[in-house]
Parts: C-alpha cells; structure tokens; sequence
C-alpha cells in the first residue's frame, strides 16, 4: 500500500500500551483530550471518553488559558484561571457519566492553547481534539490550533469538526488514491482494527483521470486511467487483507478528489484515517460527518524494510500475520 512504512510501536497506541487492567493502571498512555468548551471540544471529549474507557486507559482532559491583561503571564487571582478549572471539573464530571470507573485526569496551564496542547502530547498515546475544520492551507492562515499541533506531533491526533458524530466507530476507513497509502497510516488502522474485533477495515480509494487542458479528458485517457485505478484498488485490497489477517476488510473505489469522495461516502460510524502529509491537500474538515484520525510518519531510523511489492496498499511485517 505505501512506501513510507516504519515500526508502529515505537510509542504504543493507549490501547496497546501495557498489559491488561484496571483503567489507569501506570505505564498505559493516556487518551489526551483538549478541550475550550466549545461544541466540537464537548464532541471531541465525549469520543476521548468512550475511547479510554474501551482500552482501559486513563483520560487526560487538557484546558488553556490566558490572562488577556497579562498576556502570556500567570495572574493566580485571574477570572480566567478560574473559568479553565471550572471547565476541566465539568468535562470531568461529564466524561465520569460515560464510565463511572475511568481515570480522569486534569491538567489546567496558563499559555496559548497550542503550546500546552503540545507540552502534554509526551505522555499520550492518542490526542483528541475538536476543531473547526480548517486544517488544511486556509488553517494556517486562520491560525488553525488543531493544523498546528498535527504538524508537530508524533502520536495520531483524532479530529473532530462541527458536523463529526462523537460515539466511537464501528468502521476504520483507509483513505488512499490510486490503492496508494501511507504505511504508518496503514499500520495503525490495522493494529486499531485488530484490538477491536467488531471493527471493519475498509479501504476507501479514489481515482480521477488525466486532464487535457481545463476540463477537457479524452475518452481513451479517461478508460484506461479507469482500468488501471481498477487494477491498483485489488491489488491494494488484496494486500491489505494478507496484512490484517482475521480483520474483516472491504473496499470502494470512486472517482473523484478525496475530500470530495470522503463527504459523500463517510458514514457517521466511521473513523476515517489519513497520514498527516495528506492534511495539506483537503481544505477543510468542515463537512465531514465522523472523526478523522491523522496519523504521523514514521522515523526514518525506526523503519522496517518495505515488502517487495510495486505500489499498493502494504504494511510493516510486524502488523502482518
């Protein structure tokens, strides 16, 4: 599936990190949520919730906030202060009703929200956040916090936008073109699809012909892109089936930009996972109607050796069985 594979465990996913036990048990990462208040932070702290509850992992609720006659200073006596620890306590009482045994965790820190985002991402397995939706160019215009954090972390970061149901998934969609994907993204939606045996996998692939001119395509252009995208989506399903093993897995193909092709076939149940060199190419994140899970690249010094395959859909041999 993808030329850009490494280990998947160099930092486990929470629900891989340690061996099995009471939720919270030390040396399981947490389920890091952020959370403003806002409807896509309540949406995104809802997921958190249910996520560190079905992996037994302690969830992390993470508020900011800034003092504006300060600034970037700390004023103990501040209103603002007051409201962040007023809303962590509510996200935590909200986040108890969904599992009365999870441990929740709060973490309240005067800064900009970017940066203590970013400060609690060392002890996460998982990052949760809501957003607006402008992840992708217009993001860094509009100085999108979830655009900056996904740039600059390495564990998967969970985004979900205004119109992005909250309740956990009952499909792990791969989003690739031409039966092309990124190995690491790959490599975690297997291992995610694994450690939940209700989960299928579904490959999602798009596939669009050459242009001649604005919108001009000549039908034998267009017919043998079309052959080609057919051949290249089984292959990758093929692959993708010898790399999850027992994991159910389906596939579509569509033609079409992805984004496009995501906001008319992503279902609410779904999570779709993409690679975060992708976030650049989709505008928005507006529209999508379930979360959208970014997954980092991979280390150069923790990659393994690519399977001999041309193109496609394929994974690191420690994710194959």
């Amino acid at each position: 599936m993808a030329d850009d594979l490494g280990d998947v465990n160099r930092r486990p996913a929470a629900e891989d990190a340690g061996p099995g036990g009471p939720a919270g048990q030390s040396g399981r990462a947490a389920v890091t949520v952020a959370f403003d208040g806002s409807p896509e932070a309540a949406a995104a702290l809802r997921w958190a919730a249910h996520e560190a509850a079905s992996c037994r992992a302690p969830l992390e609720i993470v508020v900011a906030w800034q003092d504006p006659v300060m600034g970037g200073g700390q004023s103990a006596a501040s209103p603002e202060d007051q409201r962040a620890h007023e809303l962590a306590a509510g996200a935590t009482t909200v986040a108890s009703r969904i599992e009365r045994r999870l441990v929740v965790r709060q973490h309240v820190e005067c800064g900009t929200a970017r940066s203590v985002i970013l400060g609690r991402t060392h002890e996460a397995g998982l990052l949760v956040m809501g957003t607006a939706g402008h992840v992708g160019r217009l993001g860094a215009l509009l100085g999108s916090v979830s655009r900056y954090v996904v740039n600059r972390v390495d564990v998967p970061v969970v985004l979900l936008g205004p119109e992005a149901a909250s309740f956990v998934e009952s499909r792990i969609v791969v989003v690739c073109r031409f039966g092309v994907a990124e190995g690491s993204t790959v490599a975690w939606a297997i291992q995610r699809a694994r450690s939940r045996p209700d989960r299928v996998l579904h490959l999602l692939d798009t596939w669009s012909p050459p242009g001649l001119g604005i919108g001009m395509v000549e039908q034998s252009s267009r017919d043998l892109a079309h052959r080609q995208a057919v051949l290249a989506h089984r292959q990758a399903l093929e692959q993708l089936r010898r790399a999850a093993g027992e994991v159910p897995v389906s596939g579509a193909l569509f033609e079409g930009r992805p984004a496009d092709v995501e906001y008319a076939h992503a279902l609410p149940g779904d999570l779709l996972v993409v690679g975060a060199a992708d976030v650049d190419q989709r505008p928005s994140l507006a529209h999508v109607r379930c979360p959208v899970a970014v997954v980092p690249p991979m280390p150069v010094a923790a990659a393994e050796p690519v399977s001999e395959v041309q193109g496609g859909v394929t994974a690191p041999a420690s994710t194959r069985g």
